[in-house]
């Protein structure tokens, strides 16, 4: 009869077991024997957490700097019609002041000619 000690006990005659026996383990015994297995199911766990809450800082930060972004060219945006308004303003002002002047000069010599036209009358 062969007999191998492990965790297993087996005896067998031959090749053909005979007996299969193990001892009753205790919860104890079953965590320190998958210790290696619960430290790395606990170490990818802390990674993934650590992970999520990364890129969600990182995503809250990069929606932050957009919404900067969109609010600062929006502002300039703003600020380049208002000029262009402004100078479109400036050019019609200037061409209504021109032919007000114009007006009022054409007006003063047209009353200019009908006094020279009375006082020859």
């Amino acid at each position: 009869m062969c007999k191998i000690e492990t965790d297993v006990i087996l005896k067998s005659e031959g090749s053909i077991p005979i007996e299969l026996t193990k001892a009753i383990s205790s919860w104890q015994d079953v965590l320190l024997n998958n210790l290696p297995f619960l430290i790395t199911i606990c170490i990818i766990s802390l990674a993934a957490f650590v992970t999520y809450r990364t890129n969600k800082a990182s995503i809250s930060s990069q929606n932050d700097l957009a919404t900067k972004a969109r609010k600062e060219e929006h502002e300039n945006k703003i600020s380049e019609f208002r000029h262009q308004w402004l100078q479109e303003v400036r050019e019609t002002s200037s061409k209504l002041i021109q032919i007000i002047h114009d007006c009022q000069f054409y007006t003063k010599m047209w009353n200019i000619c009908m006094q020279d036209v009375k006082k020859i009358i």
